[in-house]
């Protein structure tokens, strides 16, 4: 699953697909992203389908991927807290709720199905980034951004963003969001 690869000054460089996954409800990643922090939580992972087995014992850290951004030719390091990682993953896949609990706006609509597209459609946006903008594309009906794993040179200069937070402890079967969604709701 290498999405592309790029030559730059003779150095190779492939990226990987990080996708937003509406199943998952915590951010995955996998070998292609730079574990800097494993806490001592451990979760099992349960599948769609029972036919496929569980995992148990993967670790909870925190990761790091570098986002190339091809219109300003930047490295910005992502950092993503409160994550799973499963090894032998290419793919990396992102919890929206996960994201949108740390202030990022995840607008997964398509520019061509928005009404009025503009810079911040079909794009994770960051108002405390001073509206920092990844666009997304799409691979059949998946939307993604390619990344790849940073150097150590990149995860200690590159601008860093975060994508989950660090605290408080994500839980993604707390009866918290069902409150405040019924809070916000007639009836």
């Amino acid at each position: 699953p290498v999405m592309q690869q790029r030559t730059s000054a003779s150095i190779q460089i492939q990226e990987y697909r990080t996708e937003l996954d509406s199943h998952t409800d915590t951010c995955v990643v996998g070998k292609h992203a730079m574990v800097f922090h494993k806490t001592h939580g451990y979760v099992q992972v349960l599948p769609f389908s029972d036919s496929l087995g569980t995992l148990s014992h993967v670790p909870i850290i925190s990761t790091a991927v570098a986002y190339n951004d091809h219109n300003t030719g930047e490295t910005v390091l992502l950092k993503i807290h409160q994550a799973l990682v499963i090894d032998d993953m290419d793919t990396n896949l992102i919890c929206r709720m996960q994201l949108r609990m740390n202030d990022v706006c995840v607008d997964e609509v398509p520019k061509f199905l928005n009404v009025n597209p503009n810079e911040q459609s079909h794009a994770l946006s960051f108002p405390n980034e001073q509206g920092y903008t990844i666009p997304l594309s799409l691979k059949g009906v998946t939307s993604f951004f390619l990344t790849r794993k940073p150097t150590l040179d990149e995860y200690n200069n590159c601008r860093c963003i975060e994508l989950s937070y660090e605290l408080p402890e994500w839980n993604p079967h707390s009866q918290y969001f069902a409150q405040q969604e019924e809070s916000m709701t007639d009836g």
